[in-house]
This record gives structure tokens, sequence and C-alpha cells, in this order.
């Protein structure tokens, strides 16, 4: 196991206050997004007694029950509807990781790190380019 104090023994205070930074965008992240699936969930099988029957089960396997677009999911989620909330904090949970490597740039180029701010620019590039490639395929 890895100790705290010696992982970041020589890191400067900016270097310190960036990882934790980070680090709080994971965790209200995943925390976020954890609470919008499981509270989506509850209302789901709660509130509609269709997810209880076998009908109800396979319209989720077919995905005709989950809103198709974010304006969809938006405006189930602010209904109070247990699927747009699903798929809110499935968006959360894809948009976290997106978050944290947007702040690293920004935080590379403000300390002028050339090399780290394009890598960490192409990482985003290739982020993005996944979640295009998947919403086509």
């Amino acid at each position: 196991m890895v100790d705290p104090e010696e992982m970041h023994k020589g890191l400067s205070r900016e270097q310190l206050r960036l990882d934790g930074l980070i680090s709080a965008i994971l965790r209200v992240g995943m925390l976020t997004s954890v609470t919008l699936i499981v509270l989506g969930s509850v209302l789901c099988f709660t509130r509609d007694s269709r997810y209880g029957s076998e009908s109800g089960l396979a319209a989720l396997m077919q995905h005709r029950a989950f809103p198709h677009t974010a304006t969809a999911v938006w405006r189930d989620a602010i209904h109070g509807g247990g699927m747009g909330l699903v798929m809110l904090g499935v968006l959360v949970m894809v948009a976290t990781p997106i978050l944290r490597v947007i702040v690293s740039i920004i935080a590379f180029a403000w300390e002028s790190d050339v090399v780290y701010t394009l890598l960490t620019a192409a990482v985003l590039g290739l982020l993005l380019v996944a979640l295009i490639a998947g919403k086509a395929g």
C-alpha cells in the first residue's frame, strides 16, 4: 500500500491543489451518478407497475422505455421520471472523466506545460471521437 504522505512528497502547492480538485470532481461525479441511478431505479419500480411485469421488462430490454435524446432525458428527469433520472445518472457518469480531462488541460496550460497540454488535449479528442463513434454505431 502506498503511503499518501510519501506519494505527495515533492509536489508543489499548485500540484497538490490540482490533485485535490481532480479528486473532488471524480468523487462528486461518481456520487451524483450513483445517486441519480439508484433514485431513478427506485422510482421506476415503485411508480410504474409495468416494470414488475414480463412485458415491462421486455420493453426495458428492447430500449423502448428509455428517453433517447438529451432533451428527452432532461425533460423526463425534471418531471421526476425514473428512466430520465437513470439516464441522467449515466450521462453524468460519462461526463465526469471528460470534465476531469478538461480541467487537466486548463491546469497544464496555466503552468505553460506545452507537452502535457497537447497530450491531454489528444486524450480529450480520443474521448470525444469514441463518444461520437459510439453514437453513430
